[in-house]
């Protein structure tokens, strides 16, 4: 995944959702947090991963596939994320602007092990690396 983006839906604007934190809402209806991304899937990536782990590694769930039908059908997606508000601040500083993907490692037991990677992406400023 890369063009990690958060983006502010019109739902929010509804009197159901407070503004908790930057890009964070609470639903005072049904008391969850939340917050949306757009993202871009690279060559090889599905809908499910690496995004299940992220799910896992966050303990966050997706509360909305915001364009459905673009699931399966486009590489780049956007879904709202619900879970508590601590894990959503710290999904967020992890993943917006970077890039995550799925490694598989050999391990010493010589088993193959998938491992979640969130690497920075480097900017190009003239001619330079910032």
């Amino acid at each position: 995944m890369k063009n990690i983006k958060p983006i502010t839906l019109e739902k929010y604007d509804m009197p159901v959702y407070e503004s908790t934190d930057l890009h964070i809402y609470r639903n005072t209806e049904e008391n969850i947090c939340v917050t949306a991304l757009s993202f871009e899937l690279e060559d090889g990536e599905d809908s499910q991963y690496p995004l299940e782990d992220i799910l896992d590694q966050f303990n966050l769930y997706i509360s909305d596939f915001i364009d459905p039908e673009a699931f399966g059908q486009s590489n780049y997606l956007r879904a709202e994320f619900a879970g508590d508000p601590g894990d959503i601040r710290d999904f967020l500083k992890s993943v917006v602007g970077k890039r995550v993907y799925n490694k598989e490692l050999k391990g010493e037991d010589g088993e193959t092990y998938v491992k979640l990677i969130i690497e920075s992406i480097q900017l190009t400023l003239n001619g330079k690396f910032s």
